[in-house]
């Protein structure tokens, strides 16, 4: 990636677009200067506000909200096929304040000339071996990488390993979605994304083929149905709520065996890239709640110790507090020796190239997309 200024002490910020706020996080030199929560629909409203913000702190560098990720872009440089990858979103879908959101601030960062760069996910990393990423596109959004960028740092402070002595299981468990990723030797080997794996709060997860045939296509919000909330059947249960919940009430109870019997599940199936972790860590909304954090430390122990990322202590999410970490090592600062050891800045592709399932490249042209070969015999 061209046009990035090195220097020695950096202004870096990252964006966490989460479902219901944006969280900001600057660091400068390793110290935090900027930690502010917006909410999703007001961003939505108005991205101005959140790029008013960004104006005012002058950073060297933006990590912004990279959805499913690029490789490395900066935002005056998206076209219409990378806003579309960003998110994923078909044009006839509406309704999702983060995405419309993310969409909208990265055109006006774009045009305000913002020093806004966007971030692979996981599937994007020359990292995780290709025939892992075949017929597989949520890996783990930038988001997910971005937490497990923090993880890696962290893991190595407070045990006093090199980067490549760090084997580890983050797993995230945010207000929606659940996501596992794994690292060996300090570098991204394998992930199960939200949409692909265990159970979120808000999510269903995996989905059987036999039910998606049988929807026959569906708005993009039937990938926010589903989760422990709907199996409660209480849209509007909290986290707080869910444990009392589940002692009293049985789908509530249901919802409290499926979700905490799939981490465990995904977790376990993540030895199989990394069979010696020296931790699990946790990160995420829900492991914000102790009763939920105390049966994850519970059901995974065995596996390796539990522990749950600290980070900088802020009030920001942790992905917009890994953002901070990548873009300042990007521009050679603090941070910059796990940037280059995880090989971020060798990221490639987009999230749609490993699918070899038949019609695909009809499914690519119908939204614009030219399909990129991964193999030299044209399939």
């Amino acid at each position: 990636m061209g046009g990035l200024r090195w220097a020695s002490l950096v202004r870096s910020i990252g964006i966490d677009p989460g479902t219901r706020s944006f969280s900001v996080f600057g660091l400068e030199d390793g110290r935090p200067f900027l930690d502010e929560d917006i909410p999703s629909e007001e961003v939505a409203r108005d991205p101005d506000v959140l790029l008013d913000l960004l104006e005012e702190a002058e950073p060297d560098i933006v990590v912004g909200p990279s959805g499913y990720g690029l490789p490395l872009k900066w935002a005056h440089e998206l076209t219409e096929e990378d806003l579309f990858l960003l998110v994923l979103r078909k044009p006839e879908d509406r309704g999702i304040p983060v995405l419309e959101g993310l969409v909208e601030m990265a055109r006006r960062a774009g045009r305000r000339k913002l020093p806004m760069v966007f971030i692979p996910s996981v599937i994007q990393m020359p990292t995780v071996p290709r025939y892992r990423k075949l017929n597989r596109i949520d890996m783990g959004t930038a988001d997910k990488l971005a937490v497990t960028v923090l993880a890696i740092q962290e893991c190595s402070e407070v045990h006093g390993l090199s980067y490549d002595e760090v084997n580890l299981i983050v797993v995230e468990a945010g207000g929606a979605y659940t996501s596992l990723v794994a690292v060996r030797e300090g570098r991204i080997v394998d992930g199960i994304g939200g949409s692909q794996g265990a159970l979120g709060y808000m999510s269903h997860g995996r989905m059987d083929g036999e039910v998606a045939y049988l929807y026959g296509g569906f708005p993009k919000t039937r990938l926010f149905e589903g989760g422990v909330v709907d199996i409660a059947g209480d849209r509007g249960l909290r986290p707080e709520e869910w444990p009392s919940r589940a002692r009293e009430d049985e789908r509530a109870r249901d919802a409290w065996e499926l979700f905490f019997e799939e981490v465990e599940k995904f977790a376990r199936a993540l030895t199989a890239s990394v069979p010696e972790p020296v931790e699990v860590v946790l990160s995420g909304r829900l492991t914000e709640v102790p009763e939920i954090r105390a049966e994850m430390e519970r059901r995974l122990s065995s596996i390796a110790p539990v522990r749950k990322l600290v980070g900088f202590g802020a009030r920001a999410k942790t992905p917009a507090q890994g953002e901070a970490v990548i873009g300042d090592g990007l521009m050679g600062g603090r941070y910059g020796e796990l940037v280059e050891h995880m090989g971020i800045r060798g990221a490639k592709g987009t999230v749609l190239d490993y699918v070899l399932i038949g019609g695909w490249a009809d499914v690519l042209e119908r939204y614009g997309i030219r399909a990129r070969l991964i193999y030299g015999d044209g399939a």
